[in-house]
């Protein structure tokens, strides 16, 4: 899988996932009343899954299972988690499954909750909406029904996995293939305790929804398409939902690649060092059977305004010495 280095090539990559979500609905919006007949709502979200948020986890550089890559997926489908309602004694657990729960790279922790819907699911609200509602906590019966109920949903996603693994997801969306609900501080939005220490104000900050994600408008002649979604709100996505940002690493970088991963602005801190790498080769040279060699390349470590270290290797200049053994 390539790698997508920057927002705009993110934005691209929306695009282009916009375009084929668009051909999907008209041809759903063809056979609607049979396709739901035959399928019921269910199928519906699992078409919202396969063409729109599938590409959109890869896009943002998650390696979902459906993908050929050499690497082990981080992203797990369906996962089950056992939700208890209340603490009250006696309290019974259910089983729910969560549509996409995203690991770090050791696959000990959940960075990321992501739920889909189906695409007639209506937007909840705005941000400010969103924030106001859930200051009344999840128990409020604002979430009973109706477009909001997929945030009681999501929030108790969150909550189950704060309680395996002792803290809540980095991340947490809901999305139905047109707009997305990005929760960047899961704790603040779905966790009494984290909710209770901030203002209406400063929760909404923590929460951005996105309308108009894979809004693609066809014309009568592709000239005339139009895509939605401008590079800032994009360059927003890219920055909040990017794994490596999320998980707080960076990949390994060469000098080539690095002005098209980092801009000036994004880098906090640097320092530099050198790489030395010690191996034994095998050479068809009869009289040396057996070469050590060693590799030394200078490299430079940046610290990301978001807090991950990147590595920048100058392989172009390493210096490898051979000898003997």
């Amino acid at each position: 899988m390539r790698r997508v280095e920057n927002a705009a090539q993110f934005r691209t990559r929306l695009e282009r996932i916009a375009r084929r979500w668009a051909d999907a609905q008209r041809q759903l919006e063809a056979a609607d009343s049979l396709y739901r007949k035959q399928y019921g709502e269910g199928r519906l979200e699992a078409v919202v899954r396969c063409y729109c948020v599938d590409h959109l986890l890869t896009a943002l550089n998650w390696r979902v299972p459906t993908q050929l890559d050499e690497l082990e997926p981080n992203v797990t489908f369906e996962q089950a988690v056992a939700y208890i309602g209340d603490d009250s004694e006696g309290a019974k657990a259910t089983t729910r499954f969560m549509d996409y729960v995203g690991h770090d790279p050791e696959g000990c922790r959940a960075l990321l909750v992501v739920e889909a819907k189906r695409p007639g699911h209506r937007l909840p609200g705005r941000s400010t909406a969103v924030a106001t509602r859930l200051k009344s906590g999840l128990a409020s019966s604002a979430f009973d029904s109706g477009p909001w109920r997929c945030l009681r949903q999501l929030g108790e996603y969150v909550e189950s996995v704060a309680r395996k693994q002792g803290t809540p997801p980095q991340r947490a969306a809901v999305t139905n293939g047109k707009w997305l609900v990005l929760f960047r501080n899961p704790t603040l939005a779905f966790c009494d305790a984290g909710r209770a220490e901030v203002s209406t104000d400063d929760l909404s900050r923590t929460i951005t929804v996105f309308p108009d994600l894979l809004r693609f408008e066809r014309g009568e002649c592709d000239c005339d398409s139009t895509y939605a979604v401008p590079l800032d709100e994009a360059e927003s996505l890219y920055e909040s939902l990017e794994y490596h940002r999320v998980a707080g690493r960076c990949p390994a970088l060469t000098l080539g690649a690095l002005q098209a991963s980092l801009a000036a602005d994004e880098v906090r801190r640097a320092m530099y060092g050198t790489r030395v790498a010690c191996s034994q080769i095998t050479s068809n040279v009869a009289t040396h059977p057996l070469l050590r060699e060693t590799r030394a390349c200078a490299v430079v470590f940046l610290e990301t305004s978001g807090g991950a270290w990147a590595r920048v290797f100058d392989d172009a200049n390493e210096i490898r010495l051979s000898q003997s053994h």
